[in-house]
C-alpha cells in the first residue's frame, strides 16, 4: 500500500477494542497498522482487494 493519506474513523465496542490492542501489543504494532491490516486482508478475502 501506498502513501496513508486519508483518515477513517470507526466505532467499536469495548471487546474489539481490546482484540485490537492485545494483537497491537503482541505484535509491537500500532492499533491503527493492525486495523489496515484486518481491513486489508477481508478485502483480499472478498475479492474487491486483488493485491
Amino acid at each position: 500500500m501506498g502513501k496513508k493519506n486519508v483518515t477513517v474513523g470507526v466505532r467499536v465496542d469495548e471487546e474489539l477494542d481490546q482484540l485490537l490492542k492485545s494483537i497491537a501489543k503482541k505484535e509491537d504494532r500500532t492499533v491503527s497498522y493492525i486495523a489496515r491490516e484486518l481491513i486489508v486482508e477481508g478485502l483480499k478475502v472478498k475479492g474487491i482487494l486483488k493485491k
